[in-house]
C-alpha cells in the first residue's frame, strides 16, 4: 500500500470520527435547548398560576370566605403547580445529565483534537521524510545518470583503446624488420657547419687566447691548471676520458666551454642524471611503439664528426674537433651507462679502421640490421654503427660529496684527472658566462684536425695501426 493512500485513509478516519463526536455534541446542545425552552415555558405557567393564586388568595381575604368553586379552582391550581413543579425538577435532571453529557463529550472532543494535532504532526513528520527521501532519490538520479555517463565515456575510449592496441600489435609484429627509415632521426643535423675555418694558427696564440679569454669573462685559473687540461685532451688515444674532480663552484663545468670557444671546437655538454643506468641514455633508445629509434644529441653528433671511412653522408663535421662535457658525470654510477662506451674508445689504439670488421669492433652498435624477406616485401638493412674517432675529446665534471658517486678504477685507470682546489680567498667578480647551450664557434671560425694533430704530432687521418 503507498505512503499516500495510507495517509488519506488515516486522515479519512480520523475525520469521520471527529465529524461524529461534532454530530453528538450538536444533538445534545439541541435537546438542552429544547429543555431550556420547555423550562421557561413551565416558569411562566408557574409564575401565572402563582400569580392567580395570590390574586385568589387576596380575593378570599377580602371577601373572608371561600366559595366552592374557588377552593376547587385552587385545589386544581395546586395541583397543577405541584405537576409542573415536579416536571420541572424532572428537566433540570435531565438538562443536568445533558450538561454532564455534552461536558463528556466535550472533553472526549477534546481528545479527538489532541489527537487530531498529534496526527497532523506526524503526517507532518512523514511528508518531511517524503521530501527527504524524494531529495536522495532525486541525487541518487543525477549520480546515475553521471555514472552512465562516465561508464559511456569509459566504454568510448575502451574502444579507441582496444583500436589502438591492434595497430600497435601490427607494429610490434613488424619489429623484427625495422626499416631503415627508423633510424632517420640519426640523420638530423645536429650542429650546423661553419663555411670558414681557422688557418695557421700556433698552440702558443691558442693558449694565449685562452688565458685571455678567462680573465675576460672573470675567471681566475692558474695557468698550470689551464696547460695540464689542454695537455690532457692532447693524449685523448692513451687517456680516452679527462675528469675534472672538485668541490662545487670552481668553475669546473664554465671552463671546457671556454677552452673549445677560444680553441674553436665545437662543444656539447650533456647534463647526467641519476637515473641513467645504460647507454641508451647517452645514445638514445629503440622505440618500438613508434617502430623508430630516439637518437640523442651525442649520437647525433657522433654521425656528424665520424671521420671513419666507413661514415656516411652525414659526416659533415669530420674535418672539425668535438668536445662532449659529461656534466656532474657521478651523480650516476658512470660503469653503468660510459663503461662500455670508454672500453671502445680504448680500443681505437690498436685498430685498423679501413678494415669494416675492426671499425664495427670499435663502434657501439645501434641497430643489428636484418637480412629482409622477400615474401614478406621486406628489404634488407644494414646494421647502424656509432663511432668516436680522435677528433671527439670527452671531459667530464664531477663534485666530491656525499650526493654523487665514487669513480672506479677501470675508469680512473683510462682518464686523466684534475683537481680544482677550493679557493684561498672569497673573490666576488661578475662572471660573463655566454648562455647559449651548444658550443657552436661562431664567433672565431673553428679548427681543422690537421692542426690538432700536428700540435700532438699525430698523422693527419684517422689512426690506423
Amino acid at each position: 500500500m503507498s505512503l499516500d493512500l495510507l495517509k488519506e485513509r488515516f486522515g479519512h478516519s480520523v475525520k469521520k470520527e471527529a465529524d461524529n463526536k461534532e454530530s453528538g455534541n450538536k444533538d445534545l446542545i439541541d435537546k438542552v435547548a429544547n429543555l431550556e425552552n420547555q423550562q421557561y415555558a413551565l416558569v411562566q405557567s408557574a409564575e401565572r398560576l402563582q400569580k392567580e393564586k395570590d390574586e385568589l388568595d387576596e380575593k378570599i381575604k377580602t371577601l373572608g370566605e371561600e366559595s366552592k368553586d374557588e377552593k376547587e379552582r385552587l385545589a386544581k391550581i395546586k395541583s397543577e403547580l405541584d405537576e409542573i413543579e415536579k416536571t420541572l425538577n424532572l428537566k433540570k435532571e435531565e438538562e443536568t445529565k445533558l450538561l454532564k453529557n455534552i461536558a463528556e463529550q466535550n472533553k472526549d472532543l477534546e481528545s479527538v483534537d489532541e489527537k487530531i494535532k498529534n496526527q497532523n504532526e506526524k503526517l507532518k513528520s512523514l511528508e518531511d521524510k517524503i521530501n527527504e527521501i524524494n531529495e536522495e532519490i532525486n541525487g541518487l538520479e543525477k549520480s546515475k545518470n553521471k555514472k552512465l555517463e562516465e561508464l559511456n565515456e569509459q566504454e568510448k575510449r575502451k574502444a579507441s583503446l582496444d583500436a589502438e592496441v591492434r595497430v600497435q600489435t601490427e607494429k610490434i609484429k613488424s619489429i623484427g624488420a625495422m626499416p631503415k627509415e627508423a633510424f632517420a632521426s640519426l640523420d638530423k643535423t645536429f650542429f650546423n657547419p661553419s663555411e670558414r675555418s681557422r688557418q695557421n694558427i700556433t698552440e702558443k696564440q691558442a693558449l694565449e687566447n685562452l688565458y685571455k679569454l678567462t680573465k675576460d669573462r672573470g675567471f681566475t685559473f692558474p695557468e698550470r691548471l689551464q696547460k695540464a687540461f689542454h695537455t690532457s685532451l692532447k693524449t685523448s688515444d692513451t687517456s680516452c676520458l679527462t675528469v675534472m674532480a672538485g668541490v662545487s663552484g670552481t668553475g669546473k663545468s664554465a671552463f671546457p666551454k671556454m677552452y673549445a670557444e677560444s680553441m674553436g671546437f665545437y662543444f656539447l655538454p650533456l647534463a647526467v642524471e641519476p637515473r641513467w643506468d645504460s647507454p641508451q641514455d647517452l645514445f638514445g633508445f629503440l622505440n618500438y611503439m613508434e617502430n623508430r629509434f630516439e637518437s640523442t644529441a651525442l649520437a647525433r653528433s657522433l654521425i656528424q664528426f665520424n671521420d671513419a671511412p666507413h661514415s656516411n653522408k652525414n659526416a659533415n663535421l669530420k674535418d672539425n674537433l668535438l668536445i662532449v662535457m659529461l656534466d656532474e658525470m657521478n651523480l650516476a654510477r658512470i660503469e653503468y651507462y660510459f663503461s662500455e662506451f670508454l672500453s671502445k674508445l680504448e680500443l681505437r689504439r690498436d685498430t685498423n679502421l679501413s678494415d669494416k670488421k675492426d671499425y664495427r669492433t670499435v663502434s657501439t652498435e645501434i641497430f643489428a640490421g636484418n637480412d629482409g624477406n622477400k615474401e614478406k616485401g621486406i628489404e634488407k638493412t644494414e646494421p647502424i654503427f656509432l663511432y668516436a674517432g680522435y677528433n671527439i675529446l670527452f671531459v667530464g665534471t664531477m663534485n666530491e660529496d656525499e650526493t654523487t658517486q665514487s669513480l672506479s678504477d677501470k675508469v680512473i685507470d683510462r682518464a686523466n684527472v684534475l683537481t680544482f682546489g677550493k679557493p684561498e680567498k672569497l673573490k666576488i667578480s661578475k662572471q660573463n658566462v655566454r648562455t647559449d647551450l651548444y658550443g657552436n664557434p661562431t664567433d672565431c671560425e673553428p679548427m681543422l684536425v690537421k692542426d690538432w694533430r700536428d700540435w700532438i704530432g699525430l698523422q693527419e687521418g684517422p689512426v690506423q695501426h
